[in-house]
């Protein structure tokens, strides 16, 4: 009875881990080599948040740079900025808004407000997918 347990236990953990696949998202925009490029790939309830589930970077340089993300199927938002100062976290100006490069998935523009889920929601399949997104600075 405990090896029945065990095994399937074991299953279902190589199922999960089989379920994600690879996600790469192509930032472009980047015009230095300071810092690193930082992506969260988020679902509804994240999608803003400091923290998504799923995240990834790279080291910038000018042009696009690659970051390759695993996640399983499903719908998601991406975010991405460069983190020219190496703090890991989106750095805002005293009256909150970012100073860093940033962009989102849809290359949704950024008016008066944050965007919202919905115009920066794609669909990963279970092989994955390819997205891009185009970071700059919002002033």
């Amino acid at each position: 009875m405990a090896r029945a347990g065990l095994y399937g236990a074991i299953v279902s953990l190589i199922a999960g881990t089989a379920a994600a696949a690879p996600l790469q998202i192509v930032v472009d925009g980047v015009e230095s080599s300071k810092g690193n490029v930082m992506v969260a790939v988020c679902s509804e309830a994240e999608f803003l948040q400091p923290h998504c589930s799923y995240n990834g970077q790279a080291k910038a340089h000018p042009g696009p740079v690659l970051v390759t993300i695993e996640v399983p199927p499903g719908l998601y938002a991406a975010q991405a900025y460069q983190d020219e100062d190496g703090n890991t976290v989106l750095t805002q100006n005293l009256i909150g808004l970012p100073v860093e490069p940033l962009g989102f998935s849809n290359n949704v523009t950024i008016r008066m407000s944050a965007p919202r889920f919905r115009d920066a929601a794609f669909q990963v399949g279970p092989m994955g997918g390819r997205i891009e997104i185009r970071v700059k600075r919002l002033f």
